[in-house]
């Protein structure tokens, strides 16, 4: 019984397939960081199209995740990674949905800024998730709100800035604060 085994063994096991499970399990330690990065995207895409598009159903009143989820993205993979998925995604949506105009297309950018914030935030200052998230936050409707001023009616901003800011505390961070306990050791 024992020769049946070595040889079953020693037909299997070779060299060149030791070999490339050793390289394997080393590319999948290396890289498992960015494949948990795309399946967050992909999950993050079609939220940010959905909330996008039924936040105009309710007038005077936005509830888009776009920023919330750059914020995330800024903070668990880096300021880079926030300040190009934020603008794509977020125009992405935006025209997808048939809401193109100079308010609707700032947006996004301001959370790719803003998003990369949490980045650095995280990465330079080695600042908690909650307080980096809520900083950047801040900072985008202090810079958002008279941008938008030039664009639209006074009371429809202030709205619209007004729940914004509260579906990302209220409904975002503490999902995402939850999602990044989870995802935190793998990335």
């Amino acid at each position: 019984m024992y020769t049946r085994l070595r040889q079953t063994v020693k037909k299997y096991l070779t060299f060149r397939r030791v070999l490339f499970l050793l390289l394997f399990l080393i590319a999948s330690f290396l890289w498992f960081k960015y494949i948990a990065g795309i399946i967050i995207v992909l999950v993050f895409i079609p939220i940010t199209f959905l909330t996008v598009r039924y936040s105009k159903m309710i007038p005077h009143v936005s509830a888009e995740s776009n920023t919330a989820m750059t914020f995330f993205i800024g903070y668990t993979f880096g300021p880079m990674y926030a300040f190009i998925y934020g603008p794509i995604v977020g125009v992405s949506c935006y025209v997808l949905n048939s809401f193109v105009s100079p308010g609707y297309m700032l947006t996004p950018v301001i959370a790719g800024i803003t998003g990369a914030l949490v980045g650095v935030l995280h990465f330079s200052f080695g600042m908690g998730f909650v307080q980096a998230f809520f900083i950047a936050l801040v900072i985008r409707t202090l810079v958002a709100f008279p941008i938008f001023m030039m664009f639209y009616d006074p009371f429809e901003v202030t709205t619209h800035q007004v729940s914004q800011f509260l579906s990302n505390i209220i409904i975002y961070l503490p999902l995402l604060s939850l999602l990044y306990q989870v995802v935190a050791p793998f990335v």
